[in-house]
């Protein structure tokens, strides 16, 4: 392929992975004819192309351009988020908060057994300095974190090490609330509220007035 399908290609792949796409988006036939219409000749890439080649070229090409923002950024924030692949190994997700903004920057794999907070220790602090290199561990500014018991615990343990001492530790509300809200809605009175509600707002009209 010459320099115009390759760079088809990054362009393809780069939409693959920004829009969350599935890796056989262009094994659709459908797709495939229109691209067809609008290129004639351009062969989209594989779905092995898109999880393998062009997915490790896209990461360099990504990290190359986050690492400078990371490294000029004055002060950083860690985000740490927990949820599930797609084959429901759970995971812990590591986010780079920067003067440039947020950026995923890796995860790490929690297994099946029961989460504590050395355990997260163990697991967290050797690969955060190493996601945001060693020297720029003085610029961590803030962790942010759900608040179950672990992630609490796990304050602890980060603040007593030397490198993170100086941190703050920003609890985030928003699955308690979210939870709170769920409990608030199950109260017989608020219940038939909300379900009244819902109903009103999803009944078709029986007519409309313009006027």
């Amino acid at each position: 392929p010459g320099p115009q399908s390759k760079e088809l290609d990054r362009m393809a792949a780069l939409a693959v992975y920004t829009g969350c796409l599935p890796f056989s988006i262009f094994e659709r036939k459908w797709l495939q004819a229109f691209i067809c219409a609008l290129r004639p000749g351009y062969k989209p890439p594989s779905r092995k192309q898109l999880a393998g080649s062009l997915l490790n070229d896209i990461y360099k090409e990504t990290r190359a351009e986050v690492d400078p923002r990371i490294e000029h950024s004055e002060r950083i924030g860690i985000i740490l988020d927990e949820s599930t692949t797609i084959n429901s190994d759970r995971i812990l997700n590591v986010f780079i908060n920067t003067n440039s903004g947020c950026f995923f920057q890796g995860f790490t794999e929690l297994g099946a057994q029961t989460i504590s907070a050395e355990y997260l220790y163990k697991k967290l602090q050797a690969q955060i300095i190493q996601l945001i290199g060693p020297h720029n561990v003085s610029k961590v500014a803030a962790f942010s974190t759900d608040t179950c018991a672990a992630m609490e615990s796990l304050w602890e343990h980060l603040e007593a090490t030397t490198a993170f001492r100086n941190a703050l530790f920003v609890p985030c509300e928003s699955h308690s609330l979210q939870l709170l809200i769920k409990d608030l809605l199950e109260i017989p009175d608020f219940a038939q509220t909300h379900r009244g509600r819902s109903e009103e707002h999803t009944s078709e009209p029986s007519h409309i007035t313009i006027s």
